[in-house]
């Protein structure tokens, strides 16, 4: 019993570090102090549950219209504005997200918990800033960059990992086990490679003709 209570207790401590907010270094944005009341709310805000399973819910909404638009639909048609409408929304929502997240952590000059410096988040900032340029440029600017631009916004469905710690582990483990792989490619290469030299020396001038039947080439045509 004193064994059971004792790890009931190291695992509510463990619950109660890993739900400590972060703390806050520096000045967000060159004006907002780490005890800021809009700062401080701003990352409460992003470090709340509700906060990620709403934007989590967006990403899949998002990811839908994105497999529901077609190139061979009417640019003027009901369905192709009302996905506009959509992706407008969910681009407006994101950079929400975006702001909260870089005026609470600060963009990239306040320490370890920074925006700029998680990769995920640098994800996240250059899908939203495609996003926006997209629509800010609209179609009234003809350059092609621009244009490529907006097809960043496929790279949507890719943030559902960094809302997922699972989906991150398992994109890291696999990641890290790239080399290893690339060595287990190269010997099965090897040994397909052998096997090709021996069935080429086996088989060497054995198929160097081949018997056609003519009454069925006469029955096809």
């Amino acid at each position: 019993m004193e064994r059971m209570s004792t790890l009931q207790l190291d695992s509510l401590f463990k619950k109660e570090n890993e739900d400590k907010p972060i703390e806050l270094e520096g000045r967000s944005l060159f004006c907002l102090g780490p005890h800021n009341s809009f700062r401080l709310m701003c990352a409460k805000l992003a470090a709340h549950k509700w906060f990620e399973r709403i934007i989590l819910t967006l990403i899949v909404i998002s990811t839908i219209t994105l497999a529901l638009e077609t190139p061979l639909d009417n640019p003027d048609g009901t369905k192709i504005r009302i996905l506009g409408y959509i992706d407008l929304f969910m681009t407006v929502a994101f950079t929400f997200e975006a702001l909260v997240k870089i005026i609470g952590l600060g963009f990239m000059i306040n320490g370890k918990p920074s925006y700029i410096r998680d990769p995920w988040n640098i994800l996240d900032f250059v899908i939203v800033f495609s996003a926006l340029l997209g629509i800010i440029a609209g179609d009234a600017i003809e350059i092609s960059f621009i244009k490529a631009l907006r097809i960043l916004k496929v790279l949507r469905p890719l943030r559902m990992i960094a809302k997922n710690k699972g989906l991150k582990v398992a994109i890291m483990s696999l990641g890290g086990s790239i080399p290893s792989i690339v060595s287990l490619q190269v010997i099965v290469l090897f040994f397909v490679f052998l096997f090709a030299i021996l069935q080429t020396t086996i088989l060497s001038g054995q198929f160097y003709s081949c018997q056609i039947n003519h009454d069925f080439m006469n029955v096809k045509q």
